[in-house]
């Protein structure tokens, strides 16, 4: 009968829970590898911005003032402030600050402009010069006299200037200027000198013929 050498219980028990924990640990190892994301260099970051929510909405409301021109002064203004108060710094967004304050004082200048009577009478000499109808003429020459002492205010046209010494045109009144620009359609002068009476009415005009 042949004889089996057999390792002892504890020898061989021992050896079992070696190969057990091994194989334990490399289930885990294998498994913890596939999970894990690659390791990321520094080269291979992706730089992300914040996003600065505030600053784009700032710029489409300044947007806004560049896109709208029937926008009003104070609405425009308004938008204006309201981006300056937020205190963001962008050297874009500063930009277009500068910009849209450009834009805004320019066209209150243009307002103002228009609100003068230089503007209001050579708005009427333009429109009479260019009306369509004789009605329509004559619409615009009764609009333009009210801004007149009376009917038959002076005026005077400059034809010619040396050494400050005026040469005027022959004196005529107002109806019959503003007429003779609606049968002529010549509308070559321009307003030069205004002279108010103390009711804040016209009463003598004196324009520049214009080369």
């Amino acid at each position: 009968m042949k004889t089996r050498n057999i390792l002892p219980i504890s020898v061989s028990g021992m050896m079992n829970k070696v190969l057990i924990l091994f194989i334990a640990v490399f289930l885990i190892s294998v498994s913890s590898c596939k999970s894990k994301k690659p390791a990321v260099t520094i080269d291979d970051e992706e730089v992300v911005e914040d996003v600065n929510t505030n600053l784009i909405e700032a710029k489409a409301s300044l947007q806004k003032i560049f896109d709208n021109p029937d926008m009003s002064i104070e609405e425009k203004e308004k938008i204006l402030n309201d981006v300056k108060a937020m205190n963001l710094d962008d050297d874009e967004l500063d930009s277009m600050i500068a910009k849209a304050e450009s834009l805004i004082t320019k066209e209150k200048e243009e307002i103002k402009r228009k609100s003068t009577p230089e503007y209001k009478l050579e708005d009427y000499f333009a429109k009479i010069a260019s009306a369509g109808s004789e009605d329509e003429a004559n619409t615009y020459i009764d609009q333009a006299l009210k801004m007149f002492s009376s009917n038959t205010a002076n005026v005077l046209i400059i034809i010619a200037e040396d050494a400050h010494v005026k040469d005027y045109d022959k004196p005529t009144n107002i109806t019959k200027y503003l007429n003779y620009l609606k049968d002529t359609k010549n509308n070559t002068n321009k307003v030069d000198e205004i002279k108010w009476d103390a009711n804040k009415k016209i009463k003598t005009l004196i324009l520049r013929k214009v080369k």
